[in-house]
């Protein structure tokens, strides 16, 4: 994105974005609430268009590509996904790979092997969030977004989860844009990070980086330390008020 301007009708919600998403990382969008990381999200698939800027996709203006090279390219999963009929979730997944090799793998990565006949309507608020992230994956584009995929997720999927995308972008070199509100989590999924306030990119860089810079501290209203988690060895986010 460069110098990216975006909105609804007159009223523009990004202003001035200038963000670049490598080949193969996964990048983190995190905000408060209304700051703006959806219609990031929008901005960037094409659903909505720029009124200054230009969203480029390996080079070449999004908008010169028709939608079916758009959609080859890019897969979005909205934060709530919803379906009204009665479907298996092999069904749905069967929308997005004809072939059934990605459903499978997609199926493993969520950890919802032998739900494949089970009704997408039937299911818990999780197990259709992950439904839908398997759907997400299955789609084997090149670049996926997923806004808020923690959502509705306990404890030991969303560890799974953010393991499993990690997992999936080793082995296919997929790219991921993940609008977040765990922020624990972004630290330990994330190879960059992008801190979005009011539609403007205020901080990007690796979580170290962006967990140790005053913007994000402005931004949340907290102080912030990256260190090591003693019991697992994980990267653990420690937040505290300012004083």
């Amino acid at each position: 994105m460069i110098d990216v301007h975006s909105g609804y009708g007159k009223k523009n919600v990004l202003h001035g974005i200038n963000l670049e998403i490598c080949e193969g990382e996964i990048f983190a969008i995190i905000g408060l609430n209304g700051s703006g990381k959806t219609s990031l999200l929008y901005t960037a698939l094409g659903l909505i268009k720029p009124t200054q800027g230009q969203v480029l996709l390996r080079k070449k203006n999004l908008y010169d590509l028709s939608y079916a090279e758009r959609a080859r390219n890019i897969s979005l999963l909205e934060s709530q996904p919803k379906i009204s009929f009665s479907m298996s979730i092999s069904e749905l997944l069967e929308l997005a790979d004809k072939s059934k090799v990605n459903s499978k793998l997609a199926l493993q990565a969520v950890g919802l092997e032998g739900f494949g006949e089970k009704n997408i309507l039937q299911i818990s608020n999780g197990e259709a969030k992950r439904a839908f992230i398997a759907h997400a994956l299955a789609t084997n584009s090149k670049i996926i977004m997923l806004d808020e995929p923690l959502a509705h997720l306990d404890w030991k999927h969303q560890v799974q989860l953010i393991e499993s995308l990690k997992e999936w972008r080793n082995k296919f070199g997929t790219t991921f844009v993940l609008a977040i509100h765990e922020l624990e989590r972004a630290v330990q999924v994330a190879d960059r990070i992008g801190v979005i306030d009011q539609g403007c990119i205020v901080k990007s860089g690796t979580p170290q980086e962006v967990f140790s810079a005053p913007e994000t501290f402005e931004t949340f209203a907290f102080q912030a330390r990256i260190d090591e988690n003693l019991l697992d060895g994980s990267v653990r986010l420690t937040l505290g008020k300012i004083k």
